[in-house]
């Protein structure tokens, strides 16, 4: 090696030089990869990200951007923070988000390599690894970045959660060894700092970080001290515990404003909430644990492309002898933790190894209710797993470097295998994620009893209008597993309805709408639908019904308050309508279809100054809606200003041409979705406007 210290700059630039190249030749097929599954919620539906300014305002709105429940508590605001970034420079084009996420993966997986080259260099390592520190970080910090298990965190777009926590969490690992090292003096009040300041933002990306302070109470007591064992293990519990205690106070402080701490108690420490619509109880999941651990451990180290996949037919532990593997696994999980506290002395980075990897799992993996198997929850654990591997084959080539020479090429050979078979894995496994049929269609074949992939791949023909054949596949997915097993019903059986809707067969959407009712009562996107037939049905007394149950669950939803609205308005019960979109307008101001039926509304009230207001609000936001065009020309005509009606014909007539006029018209009267408009007093309008320019024409 190397050991010339003016060179170690070089050798640091080297290997951020190798690890860019690396990730970027194994990640370079997926900056075309489509939106996936989570994608959509947390960021292509979610308003909260879709800035048009870079303002404070604009900016502090997204730290509150959660797709569910009230804006009124931050929601991992460092990444959210970013996707809002790439949505004011970019929007929904998918190649910022996946080059943001590559770079978060390059700098993190640099960070992992200067992390493990300065704890080798720690004091009770001190001359232990011969200069041989620099190859073991590099080769073992290599082998993480280019580990196809790391694809989940990096290729899908909204795991940038993961993986931006995963860069902030080695970034304070990082300045805390280089404070213990003291290397220059002056800059140990700055790397504590930055360790702090990492810290925070970690978790702030994701919660499941709040185990950072534990990691840094490991890495103290088996990198700098040098006690007894009985005492290293006693402080590291007593330390942990109390550490940790203060990160979670400060992190319910920090992040949890407005929310009662008490649920975020119950959500975390052991209760039965989540478990409800699950096909396990908490106790079958926390048995399953070791066996889930197992499964991935041989997706890190042996990597074969066929067992990732975005959902796995994985069972669950019934007991511990079902299946008869539980019980060994758990014994072998328990074995392996207890064997980490044991090699504290003996084995120091094998025993920080392997307690790092199921410290780094007990958040996501034990108690909570969360789908039982998701790769992504492996790209922080999985950090130094490789570091005992490095060692161990750097060990090798330097005893038969000058013994066996052949051995020696022969582990040469075996390394660059390693990591181009690493690579090519994740490069074949990033391929799946090029569409979502292909993503989904890659997960029905691995786990053809799971419902959740055919549901998906039905999903993707419903989009693409191929009805029958997502009915099918609908259909099928009832009589599959699911770990929310009425909730997956429920989906099939809605979506079901959706198709029959969208097929003009308004009677069959109704009697699978009130059948997924039937499953799973109470479900608010089935009544949601299910007023919306019955509006375009104009059974309104039924529309009105099911959008007062909805809004007795969520009284402040601004959705819920525009349909009770407009049903009242197609009742012609103006003022009550008037009072709901005026409610629901405060919630989201800029909302297109408020403001026409409220803008509708006041026309009809006969308030013509008001309803030109908001629709003129409207047509100012979408100058393209059709919609907006007739509202106001139908208002103008109403309240007889003509210069406003000559105005927004002659426009109509420069956007649009006539077929698509009287074809929307035509729609607008034959479906009571749209915002009402009187095509009897609009037609005249646009055939005299239509009859001026012809004879101006014919006078040229």
């Amino acid at each position: 090696m190397i050991k010339d210290k003016n060179s170690i700059p070089y050798n640091k630039s080297f290997s951020f030089f190798l690890l860019f190249v690396l990730i970027f030749l194994v990640y370079s097929n997926t900056f075309n990869s489509s939106w996936q599954y989570d994608d959509y919620p947390n960021i292509v539906y979610n308003s909260n990200l879709h800035i048009k300014s870079l303002e404070l305002n604009s900016l502090s709105k997204t730290f509150f951007a959660s797709p569910v429940g009230p804006g009124n508590t931050l929601y991992r605001p460092v990444p959210c923070f970013t996707l809002a970034l790439n949505w004011y420079f970019g929007e929904n084009d998918v190649t910022g988000y996946h080059l943001v996420n590559v770079i978060i993966h390059l700098l993190s997986a640099f960070f992992l390599f200067l992390s493990i080259l300065n704890l080798l260099k720690s004091p009770n390592f001190k001359g232990r690894y011969k200069e041989s520190e620099y190859f073991i970080a590099l080769f073992a910090a290599t082998l993480w970045a280019v580990n196809p298990i790391q694809t989940g965190a990096v290729t899908y777009i909204v795991q940038r959660m993961a993986s931006l926590a995963g860069m902030f969490y080695i970034l304070s690992i990082y300045f805390y060894v280089k404070a213990r090292n003291r290397k220059p003096e002056r800059w140990v009040i700055f790397y504590f700092a930055g360790c702090l300041v990492s810290l925070l933002l970690a978790v702030g990306s994701k919660e499941n970080t709040i185990t950072l302070p534990i990691a840094l109470v490991f890495i103290e007591y088996i990198f700098y001290q040098r006690l007894k064992l009985l005492k290293t293990v006693k402080r590291i519990i007593f330390y942990s515990l109390a550490i940790e205690l203060v990160v979670i106070i400060i992190y319910l402080l920090c992040f949890k404003i407005g929310k009662d701490p008490i649920s975020f108690f119950n959500d975390l420490l052991i209760t039965q909430t989540g478990y409800d619509d699950r096909s396990f109880t908490m106790a079958q999941r926390l048995i399953s644990f070791p066996r889930v651990i197992f499964f991935y451990m041989s997706q890190i180290f042996y990597p074969i492309p066929s067992s990732f996949s975005i959902a796995h037919d994985f069972s669950v532990s019934k007991t511990l002898f079902n299946p008869f593997t539980t019980l060994p696994a758990l014994f072998i999980v328990v074995f392996l933790i207890v064997t980490g506290f044991f090699l504290i002395r003996k084995q120091p980075v094998i025993s920080f190894a392997i307690l790092f990897f199921f410290l780094n799992h007990v958040i996501e993996s034990t108690i909570l209710s969360l789908t039982l198997v998701f790769e992504h929850r492996n790209y922080i654990p999985s950090f130094f797993l490789f570091v005992p591997i490095a060692i161990g084959l750097k060990s090798a080539l330097d005893y038969y470097r000058f013994k066996k020479r052949y051995m020696y090429i022969i582990i040469i050979f075996f390394l660059t295998f390693l990591i181009i078979g690493f690579g090519t894995g994740t490069y074949i496994r990033n391929s799946t994620w090029l569409t979502e049929k292909s993503l989904w269609e890659d997960a029905a074949k691995k786990a053809p009893g799971r419902a959740g992939p055919i549901q998906k791949i039905a999903e993707y023909y419903k989009n693409h209008g191929i009805y029958d054949k997502a009915i099918i596949l609908y259909d099928r997915a009832l009589s599959l597993k699911s770990q929310n097993v009425k909730q997956s019903q429920v989906l099939s059986i809605n979506n079901i309805g959706v198709i029959y809707a969208r097929k003009n067969e308004p009677e069959k959407a109704i009697q699978f709408f009130l059948k997924a009712l039937d499953v799973f009562p109470g479900t608010d996107y089935v009544r949601y639908n299910l007023a919306r037939v019955y509006i375009e049905t104009g059974t309104l007394d039924q529309a009105l019904f099911y959008t007062n149950l909805l809004l007795q669950g969520d009284g402040n939803n601004p959705l819920y308050l525009n349909l009770k609205g407009f049903v009242l308005l197609k009742q012609n019960k103006l003022k009550t309508a008037l009072q709901n979109f005026r409610m629901a307008l405060e919630l989201t101001p800029k909302n297109i279809n408020l403001l026409l039926n409220m803008g509708r509304t006041l026309s009809l009230m006969e308030d013509y100054k008001r309803a030109h207001f908001f629709l003129n609000q409207a047509h100012n936001y979408a100058p393209e809606n059709i919609t907006t065009f007739f509202c106001l020309m139908e208002n103008s005509i109403r309240s007889e200003d003509k210069s406003n009606l000559d105005k927004y014909t002659e426009e109509l007539l420069s956007v649009f041409t006539i077929t698509t006029i009287m074809d929307t018209l035509k729609e607008i009267s034959e479906n009571n979705s749209f915002t009402p408009v009187s095509s009897k007093i609009l037609l005249p309008m646009i055939a005299e406007t239509l009859n001026k320019k012809s004879n101006s024409i014919i006078k040229l």
